[in-house]
């Protein structure tokens, strides 16, 4: 038998967008919404013109980073036939890799 701290490890993963249910999919927009609206209030991104992100591609396309919604389900490791608890949808936005020349244009 698995210990209990290792299970909800298990279960406690990432769900790939492929695979989140059509009647989940309002749940993981709603937490997409809800991430990006954090990232704004906390001054980690702003908004840019259509015209202002092709001069920063053009300009400077170093300082542009991938990114993309991790989604997990966090009542996952706590659902049980017992316990059959709703979807807490959760979206994480993460960027690849850190541009390494702060301060340079």
């Amino acid at each position: 038998d698995m210990p209990p701290a290792m299970r909800k490890k298990l279960i406690d993963k990432e769900v790939p967008h492929s695979q989140i249910p059509p009647e989940h999919r309002h749940l993981y927009e709603a937490a997409e919404l809800k991430e990006t609206e954090s990232w704004f209030s906390n001054g980690a991104a702003e908004a840019l013109s259509l015209e202002e992100s092709l001069e920063i591609v053009r300009t400077m396309p170093k300082r542009v980073l991938r990114s993309r919604f991790v989604y997990r389900d966090k009542n996952a490791s706590f659902r049980t036939p017992q316990t059959p608890l709703e979807v807490k949808a959760k979206a994480r936005l993460c960027t690849f890799g850190l541009y390494g020349g702060f301060g340079e244009d």
